[in-house]
């Protein structure tokens, strides 16, 4: 099952996501908050966002960045995602 919400429902769901910014800089558009997206797992995605809040800041300024599969995993998925709500 899956809950259709808005970018600015999701941003209260996940406070320490920065969803709209994420999908502005993937697909180089400046989306509404009122754009609807599909919210698979809501109890984990508000687990991701309270550990993200969590974690010491010196650890998110670590030079790590995510492996290119995931990055294209991400693409893969919003672009096939985008359009079919």
């Amino acid at each position: 099952m899956y809950n259709k919400v808005t970018l600015g429902q999701l941003q209260k769901i996940t406070p320490y996501l920065r969803w709209k910014w994420l999908l502005d800089q993937i697909f180089q558009e400046d989306f509404s908050e009122d754009e609807e997206v599909v919210l698979l797992a809501t109890d984990y995605m508000q687990q991701v966002s309270q550990l993200i809040r969590s974690t010491p800041h010196r650890w998110a300024a670590a030079p790590a960045r995510p492996a290119p599969a995931v990055c294209r995993a991400l693409l893969c998925t919003c672009s096939c995602l985008r359009g079919h709500l």
